[in-house]
């Protein structure tokens, strides 16, 4: 043999398990410190000599066998090792193995023996399961409830014991009582055996007086005043609705940010010779009340000189390309976010390259004489590397592969820095997690990085019931049953309904991300329907099927094709109650049998509530006789959305666009009536009742020659619909945010020109059917547990006699 052999016989993950002796049994940190040469495995070996790898000084497994794993699955367990039959081992090797089986976090000792086979080693992993949490008991709280904490804790019973967790539910009740006030509040946690397969987990809580900030003062603050400085402290004085905001209790913890936070906003503003002083505490004689106050020397504002970059790096990139990504120029004053964003956008540039460690060093020259600081960048890219292993951490519910397939970077992949981030957001935008991160881990192979992904999950079930009311729908009413990650595996399955004076929805959808572990998407609903038109009702059941495939690296430019089957039944009567008209376009119902294509590009940072990026789409449906329809039409539709927040990050503006074309495909028979687009609404345009702008065309109230007739509204051909948002925070805290809105769209006929031409630049007219009816105002949202419910009060710009001064709508949806 060359080398050494150490015995891999027996190793322990931790010691003192059951029946262990020194005798029988080392640690792996015994094994590492001592490093013998085993008797017992030598006598292995010569009782098989097929145990060493063919001209080398291995030893070969020949089977893997897994003891005492109960609730984990045995494979779990050899993928964990990341060994298998044919591998050559040696002591590094069975360390490694028993470091991946313990770091599982489900077993309490892991033990590997050996014993000879007939072509190698028989390698046992013998392990002990940690036991189950059988109750967890609160002790000593009186001003928070075992509800809020057990819901701000990660424990659960019935869960396996896992101490991390239970040091972070110890920092997590602790911030609890942070939170309100009790800043000197202590936990301590305590494990109780129960028998040998159960524990109870026991908080033991120490509850200190509340204290509350009076009041926060600065000395030394010429250039800034002291309510310039507030607005960026956590830690200040609460107001009337201070039990709404977090704000008025002080934490030493978040107090410390604080403190940077000024120092970074100081530095923003050019003073690079700031310093801030310990604050003075002082606590009232009853101990309720703080005091702060927080000594300052501003120094001078600094002025930009010089802009450079040097280090060993133009192998890789040239002088020109580096500097292309630095925002900082010389006579700019002094801003600390434009040289962090230079530090990354340079850093990233080398990091996308595979080099994982490129750092870049920040070294400001300053001249208190002339005020002015000279910049340089020194860059070292350091060494390229790969991806070793990837591990997921954290994830009770959500399987691995659920995780694991939004990766954009795999194992044995090089490094790129863009590809991790894009995973991680990838990751959390699957609405499944409160936390992603994703960490990298250095490993004692050069080269070699580790990922390790923590996810902290959130409920995905759903139960929602709600009600309320507008002053055109009056009573409105809600349910909702819903699971977005059923069974862990990322699919989802609802069922929604809706009933209200004039409209019924009842939906059953499934949807499939990954079909058969492809990029392929799946949709699946079933619904049924009705509406109330100012004349008719419109009934109607059916199914909708649709597949998707994203085109694109990054999953968010996606090609659709799907196809719907729905009977349509429409009567005479609507909203007005007149069911005695005959129009013979309301004859035109039946089955609907279409086919439908989609292209959708989806840059949205959140797609529930996006505050930057984009969301384009265009669709095309087709139904025809060819495809067993009784009504016959194409419809094509294009979305545009975007949003910004130019103003402050929790401002932001919306931008929605849309524009619909419908068209029979029977020269012999029109569009039927209720495929046509009608206008207005809380999702169109806001300040006119729902689906109450349209071209007209008269119709008689009876069928005698001398009959009364009125404008029937017959839907449009074309659609065209623009709105424009600013939402704003009210009561950020509890998700509580104000709304303006300005909103122009119409319905036009086929022998209507679609114009942009806004009704309020218009002479009255008799109806400003060739015009974009414009409306406005404002409105109330509240990211509520129930979801996002919408409370806006919409006003015509232009209004008809025939129309309501003001329009109010309640309902449980984003608006875009």
């Amino acid at each position: 043999m060359h080398g050494s052999v150490q015995d891999p016989r027996m190793m322990r993950a931790r010691g003192g398990g059951a029946g262990a002796t020194a005798s029988d049994a080392l640690t792996a940190a015994a094994w590492a410190r001592r490093g013998l040469v085993s008797l017992a495995l030598l006598m292995v070996l010569l009782l098989a000599p097929g145990a060493f790898a063919q001209g080398g000084s291995g030893i070969v497994i020949e089977e893997i066998e897994v003891r005492g794993a109960e609730r984990v699955e045995p494979e779990a367990v050899r993928r964990a090792a990341r060994l298998r039959a044919g591998d050559e081992i040696d002591d590094r090797a069975i360390s490694e193995a028993i470091r991946g089986v313990d770091s599982l976090g489900f077993f309490s000792d892991v033990v590997v023996r050996a014993r000879p086979g007939e072509a190698g080693v028989v390698l046992l992993f013998e392990v002990v399961e940690k036991p189950s949490i059988r109750s967890i008991v609160i002790e000593g709280n009186s001003r928070v409830s075992d509800d809020d904490i057990l819901e701000a804790i990660p424990l659960r019973e019935d869960a396996i014991l896992d101490e991390s967790l239970i040091r972070q539910s110890v920092r997590r009740i602790e911030d609890l009582y942070r939170e309100k006030g009790y800043y000197l509040a202590r936990v301590e946690s305590q494990l109780i055996r129960v028998d040998q397969t159960t524990v109870t987990v026991r908080f033991d809580i120490q509850e200190a007086q509340r204290v509350r900030i009076a009041r926060v003062s600065f000395v030394g603050n010429d250039s800034i005043p002291d309510q310039e400085l507030l607005r960026f402290m956590q830690n200040r004085p609460g107001g009337v609705l201070d039990f709404l905001t977090p704000f008025g209790t002080f934490s030493r913890e978040t107090f410390r940010a604080d403190l940077q936070t000024l120092r970074s906003y100081y530095y923003e503003n050019g003073f690079l010779d700031v310093s801030i002083g310990d604050p003075l505490v002082e606590l009232s004689h009853d101990r309720t009340r703080l005091f702060l106050t927080i000594p300052i020397v501003e120094g001078e504002v600094y002025t930009v000189s010089d802009v450079s970059v040097t280090g060993d790096f133009e192998h890789l990139a040239s002088q020109e390309e580096v500097m292309a990504l630095v925002r900082m120029e010389p006579g700019q004053q002094f801003q600390v976010t434009t040289f962090q964003e230079d530090v990354r956008r340079i850093s990233d540039l080398f990091r996308d390259m595979g080099y994982a460690t490129a750092n870049v060093n920040f070294y400001p020259r300053q001249d208190p004489a002339t005020l002015r600081v000279a910049i340089e960048y020194d860059i070292d890219p350091g060494e390229i590397a790969r991806i070793g292993r990837i591990e997921v951490r954290g994830n009770q519910l959500t399987r691995d592969r659920v995780i694991r397939r939004e990766m954009m970077i795999m194992e044995g992949d090089q490094y790129r820095v863009s590809d991790i981030r894009r995973s991680e957001r990838n990751i959390f935008r699957l609405g499944f997690f409160e936390n992603v991160t994703i960490r990298e881990v250095a490993r004692r192979d050069a080269g070699v990085l580790d990922l390790v992904i923590e996810v902290e999950e959130r409920q995905t079930g759903q139960f929602q019931i709600g009600a309320g009311f507008s002053s055109y729908e009056s009573f409105v009413a809600t349910a909702q049953i819903a699971q977005n990650n059923f069974f862990g595996r990322g699919q989802s399955l609802s069922l929604n309904a809706s009933v209200s004076s004039i409209r019924s929805l009842f939906i059953l959808q499934f949807f499939e991300p990954w079909l058969f572990d492809t990029r392929w998407q799946l949709t699946l609903s079933l619904f049924d329907t009705q509406e109330l038109y100012d004349n008719f009702d419109r009934r109607s059941r059916g199914f909708r099927t649709r597949v998707g495939y994203p085109l694109n690296r990054n999953r968010d430019l996606v090609a659709t094709v799907g196809y719907n089957l729905e009977n349509v039944d429409v009567r005479a009567g609507g909203r007005r109650g007149r069911s005695s008209i005959r129009f013979a376009a309301l004859e035109e119902d039946g089955l609907t049998s279409a086919i439908e294509t989609g292209l959708s590009w989806d840059r949205r940072d959140n797609r529930l509530f996006p505050t930057s990026g984009h969301f384009q789409e265009v669709t095309f449906e087709f139904a025809d006789s060819i495809l067993a329809s009784d009504n016959e039409f194409f419809r094509t539709r294009l979305r545009s959305r975007w949003f910004w927040s130019p103003i402050w990050d929790n401002w932001v503006f919306k931008l929605n666009a849309e524009y619909g074309y419908v068209g029979s495909t029977n020269r012999d028979k029109p569009v039927p009536i209720f495929e046509r687009f009608y206008v207005g609404g809380p999702n169109s345009v806001r300040g006119f009742e729902r689906l109450s702008l349209s071209p007209t065309r008269p119709v008689g109230l009876s069928f005698s020659p001398e009959a009364t007739t009125f404008d029937y509204p017959v839907g449009g051909n074309q659609q065209l619909i623009f709105n424009l948002e600013l939402e704003f925070p009210i009561l950020e805290a509890i998700g509580i945010r104000g709304v303006v809105f300005a909103d122009a769209g119409n319905a036009f006929d086929n022998n209507e020109p679609i114009t942009l031409r806004l009704d309020l630049m218009e002479d009255a007219d008799v109806s400003y059917g060739n015009l974009l009816r414009t409306g406005a105002g404002f409105g109330i949202r509240w990211r509520s547990p129930l979801g996002p419910l919408r409370f806006e009060w919409g006003f015509p710009l232009s209004r008809l006699e025939s129309e309501r001064p003001m329009v109010f709508e309640f309902s449980i949806a984003n608006p875009f």
